[in-house]
């Protein structure tokens, strides 16, 4: 069993430049990934337009935004 889990590392052992491809792979697919999930990120939460934001889906046609209102403090009044 020792002797085969040896042969089968033996196989694994990669040089510099196939592991900067793994590397390149790896950090292009994060970036694309990352790109999707902005783009298509969902409305409700907001994110297109920040905190002071609140977006409702609406089921046939574009989500509603509406701006957060700040209420007055009592002291300012």
């Amino acid at each position: 069993m020792k002797n085969r889990l040896q042969l089968m590392w033996a196989q694994v052992i990669l040089n510099r430049r196939e592991v900067g491809a793994i590397v390149l792979v790896v950090t292009l697919g994060a970036a694309a990934l990352f790109a999707v999930h902005v783009r298509f990120s969902p409305a409700g939460s907001g994110a297109s337009f920040g905190p002071g934001w609140e977006c409702t889906q609406v089921p046939n046609g574009e989500p509603i935004c509406v701006k957060k209102v700040l209420r007055a403090s009592p002291r300012s009044q």
